[in-house]
């Protein structure tokens, strides 16, 4: 018989009541958030595992980049106040055309309180209002549960599975897809 102590159950109060979440475009500021993400093995354990200190500099250069470029990134933060983590849409090349890609993160307080299926919703509103992205796509691992459930959630269309390149690591995906419009 296996016995769990009391600490597997212990969660912050003030993160489970978190109802809403407000997305704040990504600057220059958010690379501590950036780091935490990057870094952690819960959070990268679907993406090969953590990034190195000079990995993260590179992600947080290529998302400002992106930015300037018309790529979307966001800081989630909760309605308590604090940075849940980081949502992002971005341009990328598939199968010959453009599509635009979208990813999440959460920091692992966070996790598996609905908070991405929120920030995903977040990130559904500001694209319908800036009204020049018709589809989201999206590429979990095969793996992750948890995403490829927000996916049917939120009523994406799965589109079958490929083999990926993430950040010169393979990952095998889960291709979805939902119109906006």
């Amino acid at each position: 018989m296996t016995h769990l102590t009391p600490h597997c159950y212990r969660a912050k109060p003030h993160i489970a009541t978190v109802r809403r979440v407000r997305l704040v475009p990504y600057t220059n500021a958010d690379l501590p958030l950036t780091a935490a993400l990057e870094s952690d093995p819960a959070v990268m354990g679907q993406l090969g595992g953590p990034v190195s200190a000079e990995g993260i500099a590179e992600t947080h250069a290529h998302r400002l980049a992106g930015m300037a470029g018309g790529d979307r990134y966001y800081r989630i933060v909760a309605d308590t106040g604090e940075d849940a983590g980081i949502v992002g849409l971005w341009a990328t090349q598939w199968a010959g055309s453009t599509i635009h890609e979208a990813g999440l993160m959460l920091l692992p307080p966070f996790q598996g309180k609905g908070m991405a299926y929120r920030g995903m919703a977040a990130l559904f509103d500001v694209t319908r209002d800036e009204g020049r992205v018709s589809e989201i796509h999206v590429f979990p691992a095969v793996t992750n549960a948890a995403s490829n459930a927000v996916a049917r959630q939120l009523g994406f269309t799965p589109l079958g599975e490929h083999d990926l390149d993430y950040s010169g690591r393979p990952l095998r995906c889960r291709h979805w897809v939902i119109r906006l419009t």
